[in-house]
């Protein structure tokens, strides 16, 4: 019982953090040019031209691979809750899903992680490079829950 219990709260957790993604990915006004946030670190960066053709190839690669994994997560997600409160679902199906989406929630973090050294090693100055990891820990401050 207490095994369903932490799956139907992984399934909760799992959806509330899609419907945010949603909103903010698809919600226009994250969508200009001083909200993207490839623009925020280039400017933030002072990145040369060079640099730019580089980052923009980076960016638009990025951009790609995660809305691929989006629209498999997406794909699971839905698959997932199409069956909320189907009584012949069992729990090896629901272990299953929940399983796919936690690969998929850390090949998107790997995804990431890679981009972001890939964008470290871009950098050309030590000013550049320090300023960069600033950026990525005030970004993964504000991700933490509140308590």
């Amino acid at each position: 019982m207490k095994k369903n219990s932490i799956l139907y709260l992984l399934i909760i957790v799992l959806f509330i953090s899609n419907a945010i993604f949603v909103w903010l990915h698809f919600n226009k006004h994250y969508q200009h040019e001083g909200h993207n946030p490839g623009s925020f670190i280039a400017k933030k960066l002072d990145f040369n031209a060079s640099q730019m053709a580089k980052f923009n190839v980076l960016n638009e690669a990025h951009e790609t691979k995660m809305k691929t994994l989006f629209n498999d997560t997406k794909s699971l997600k839905d698959k997932l809750f199409e069956n909320l409160g189907n009584k012949n679902d069992t729990a090896q199906e629901l272990e299953e899903l929940t399983f796919k989406l936690g690969k998929k929630t850390a090949l998107r973090a790997q995804i990431t992680f890679s981009h972001f050294n890939q964008i470290l090693k871009i950098c050309e100055t030590e000013k550049q490079k320090e300023a960069f990891k600033t950026i990525i820990k005030k970004a993964m401050q504000r991700r933490k829950p509140k308590d």
